[in-house]
């Protein structure tokens, strides 16, 4: 439709841009190096019959992911939640949209009402992740979830508690019950290849 065409126009120098550079799912592409993708598109360059300044449709081949974090940037929460439902990663990617939301309400000259609005945003996607944890019942599962790594570089808690001055807090999700026992078992010694483990004694009140 016209409202999504006029999006696409507006977005697709900034898209093309991140994408060059890796920060659109630079996690799924980590064995590219920027050298790496700046040649393949110099290749295209030279082979495309278009005099467009931008790559062509089918020089790009972006992921749900690429749209969906796209549509965060532009500020379209309605497409980011329509395309997050079909990504693959989407615990993820809803933390990632959290902190990029977050972010942007943190930029410089940004009028007040514009950056509460963009922090509201920032809960918003912390809560379809903090919706989906909840979702698991299995403890065992949750840990798995948690701490899956995949084809990114880090798994899901680490980009939770990313050490970034721009990144979100995402207390909510930190509150939940699963991370809380995630946080207790690695306390515990309690994870893989650790070298020691501390049993772990119930709460006894000394009142």
């Amino acid at each position: 439709n016209r409202g999504m065409q006029k999006l696409v126009d507006q977005l697709l120098p900034e898209f093309v841009q991140q994408w060059q550079t890796g920060f659109v799912m630079s996690g799924a592409r980590k064995r590219w190096t920027r050298e790496q993708i700046q040649q393949r598109m110099d290749d295209k360059a030279l082979t495309s019959s278009s005099n467009s300044p931008y790559p062509q449709v089918d020089d790009l081949m972006p992921s749900f992911g690429d749209v969906m974090l796209w549509a965060v940037m532009a500020n379209e929460l309605e497409i980011a939640k329509t395309v997050w439902r079909k990504v693959t990663d989407p615990m993820r990617f809803a933390i990632w949209a959290a902190h990029i939301a977050n972010a942007k309400s943190l930029e410089p000259g940004l009028l007040a009402h514009k950056a509460e609005e963009w922090k509201e945003t920032s809960k918003e996607y912390e809560s379809w992740a903090v919706n989906m944890i909840e979702l698991t019942t299995d403890s065992e599962v949750a840990m798995h979830l948690l701490t899956f790594v995949g084809n990114f570089d880090q798994s899901i808690i680490d980009d939770v508690v990313v050490n970034d001055p721009m990144a979100a807090k995402l207390l909510e999700f930190v509150k939940s019950a699963h991370c809380q026992d995630l946080a207790s078992r690695v306390w515990h010694g309690d994870y893989p290849n650790s070298a020691a483990r501390i049993k772990e004694y119930p709460y006894v009140s000394l009142s």
